[in-house]
C-alpha cells in the first residue's frame, strides 16, 4: 500500500512539472522577462524541486 502512495505521488509531482513547463513555455516572452526569466531558464525552474516557481502554490 505504501508503495502505491509513492508511485502516485510520484505521478502527480510529474503532471504538476509537466503543466508547469507547458504554461511557461506558452508565455510570451515579454511575460517571461517580468517574472526574471527566459526561455532557456524555463527547465531549470521547473525540472529542479528546489527552483520551483510556483513552490508556494503547492503547498496550499
Amino acid at each position: 500500500m505504501e508503495a502505491l502512495k509513492r508511485l502516485l505521488k510520484r505521478f502527480l509531482h510529474r503532471r504538476q512539472l509537466r503543466r508547469d513547463r507547458h504554461a511557461l513555455s506558452k508565455m510570451p516572452d515579454s511575460f517571461l522577462k517580468d517574472i526574471g526569466l527566459g526561455r532557456g531558464s524555463i527547465d531549470f525552474y521547473t525540472l529542479q524541486p528546489d527552483n520551483c516557481l510556483l513552490q508556494d502554490e503547492r503547498k496550499r
